[in-house]
């Protein structure tokens, strides 16, 4: 019994660490979402600014005196907005390979815990594993939201991977659209980690 109290008190050392390690991961994905939103909510403007220098060209009606002065007018414009485009992509990659870092660290927290949950699960009776106070969550319990938090955050980063990956300067409904399908699955991922971070925020604070 003496045995297996000091592995529980290992156990929840461990667990502990990770949900502050989380905690701390929090800020930094919220303030790199935001910037990459912005980043994206700019392309989407210079995306519209593009397909309005295509309709003008194939109405093909020079009205104005600039474009009768200018006539590449149109092609040096739609090429500066094709740059400004690339631009953003590129910023857009730098975001996504920040929170493919961030992912890799909230998943570490899942790895460490499981494995001092595995190399002891023999020496934690089950009963015990599963049980919890008003304060302490059970270990079971922490154990799931750890692995629930990995596959919110594995959801967002392949989600967002996909997004960058469609982007099709021609295809103007598909850049419109790019934002609202950016941001799917935020605001569940934001609610469920608030959710998990106040189950055990007794928890860790009793640290």
């Amino acid at each position: 019994m003496a045995n297996s109290s000091k592995i529980f008190d290992l156990m929840h050392k461990q667990l502990r660490k990770s949900f502050k390690n989380i905690e701390s991961i929090k800020n930094v994905w919220k303030n790199t979402c935001s910037t990459a939103l912005s980043s994206l909510n700019s392309l989407q403007n210079v995306a519209e600014q593009y397909h309005c220098i295509l309709r003008c060209v194939r109405s093909q009606s020079p009205d104005f005196m600039l474009v009768k002065r200018f006539p590449d007018i149109h092609e040096r414009i739609q090429y500066k907005l094709i740059q400004e485009m690339e631009l953003l992509i590129e910023k857009l990659q730098i975001n996504i390979d920040e929170l493919q870092a961030i992912l890799s660290k909230v998943h570490q927290q899942y790895v460490n815990s499981m494995a001092v949950y595995k190399k002891n699960a023999e020496h934690l009776p089950l009963d015990k594993i599963t049980e919890g106070t008003a304060t302490w969550p059970s270990v079971a319990d922490m154990l799931e939201w750890l692995q629930d938090v990995d596959a919110l955050f594995n959801f967002l980063c392949e989600n967002q991977r996909q997004v960058l990956a469609s982007v099709n300067y021609n295809n103007e409904e598909l850049m419109q659209s790019l934002s609202t399908k950016w941001k799917r699955g935020n605001r569940e991922t934001e609610e469920s980690l608030e959710n998990v971070l106040a189950h055990v925020s007794f928890f860790m604070a009793d640290g």
